[in-house]
């Protein structure tokens, strides 16, 4: 898995630099409630709705063992980890204020804030339109809606394809008055699930 390494690192520039809003898209209403989405291009494409899971909000309640503080330049949010379990990285994403990666280097994350609030189906958009330089058929296979330490979030999660890799991008997305965060966590698809209560709880330690 470390053979992966320097290619997620690269592979991260590309999908997330773009990681801000882009210009030139407008979203439509159909009569029908479904949204359009026009590309500056004057290409269009139906917004993805893969639905919001059913049932309780789940809570992701910070933990004791989340011992590690990660600031924010800006004072904005602090991030608590698992020293254990993480530790801080370089290299991943230039506009993301923090960047780990796992104790054996199978899963990373990086945390994006933007300034301005923006709506989690403005985020969805921005991310997805940005993975699809990578892979044209990149595309959202769940949305759920979480509480993280008391305030809302969405967690995401969607897939890029690369060659013969196929990556997925678990994604934590908070909007409120001090902006908007990205909490980005991946891997490739045969650990996901392998990693995936790891990242949750990684996801726990977000004060925003």
């Amino acid at each position: 898995m470390k053979n992966y390494v320097s290619f997620f690192f690269c592979f991260l520039l590309i999908i997330l630099e773009g990681s801000a809003v882009l210009l030139g898209d407008e979203i439509l209403k159909r009569n029908d409630g479904r949204d359009i989405i026009l590309h500056e291009n004057f290409t269009w494409e139906y917004r993805e709705d893969p639905g919001v899971q059913n049932g309780p909000i789940e809570r992701l309640d910070i933990s004791a063992n989340l011992t590690g503080q990660l600031n924010s330049r800006s004072g904005k949010f602090t991030v608590y980890y698992d020293p254990i379990e993480w530790h801080e990285t370089t290299g991943l994403n230039p506009s993301a204020e923090i960047q780990m990666s796992n104790t054996d280097s199978t899963g990373f994350c990086i945390l994006i804030m933007e300034g301005i609030p923006l709506s989690v189906e403005q985020m969805k958009d921005v991310v997805i339109l940005n993975a699809r330089r990578m892979d044209s058929n990149a595309h959202v296979v769940q949305t759920e809606r979480v509480l993280v330490n008391g305030k809302e979030g969405t967690i995401f999660t969607y897939i890029v394809q690369y060659e013969t890799l196929r990556f997925i991008f678990y994604n934590l997305i908070m909007s409120n008055e001090k902006g908007s965060i990205q909490f980005v966590f991946y891997t490739i698809d045969s650990v996901f699930e392998q990693l995936k209560p790891d990242f949750r709880k990684a996801m726990s330690g977000l004060i925003f």
